[in-house]
């Protein structure tokens, strides 16, 4: 095929056709349209997910901090109240950590090195560990009834 040939194919092409049809352009947004509809509460629930990992970091990091605190002045360090939404430098110095998912936390001293630890996530959710335990979500709401 020679580019003369080429050309006079090419100039038919766009004589004929403007642009895209209004059925296509429909086929395109319907398209996008159920995408949308399957990324957006992936993304929803993978954002929740996120902010809620943050919580549990930051308990693992008190519970840390607890022990360490512990060990440095031979007695488990005072209790924090259910409003607690900063900590002091001696808690971020022995590692004690909240971030901005974490609305409030509350530390509980137990018999012996026992303890509990609970945090309220921006998504509404209590998370606990009692006894330096794994932390996971408390079937309680509110951060007291967590930490008895």
């Amino acid at each position: 095929m020679s580019i003369h040939n080429i050309v006079r194919a090419r100039s038919r092409h766009t004589e004929g056709e403007a642009g895209f049809t209004l059925i296509e352009l429909l086929v395109v947004v319907i398209v996008i349209g159920i995408l949308a509809a399957i990324a957006i509460p992936a993304y929803l629930v993978a954002q929740q997910h996120a902010k809620e990992s943050a919580v549990i970091s930051d308990l693992t990091n008190l519970k840390a901090a607890v022990v360490s605190l512990d060990l440095r002045n031979d007695s488990m360090p005072t209790a924090l109240p259910a409003t607690t939404t900063a900590l002091t430098s001696t808690w971020t110095d022995a590692g004690a950590t909240l971030s901005q998912f974490t609305t409030n936390v509350i530390y509980k001293p137990g018999t012996g090195t026992g303890f509990c630890v609970a945090g309220l996530s921006v998504t509404g959710t209590v998370f606990v560990s009692v006894d330096a335990k794994n932390v996971v979500p408390s079937s309680q709401t509110t951060l007291t009834a967590a930490c008895p």
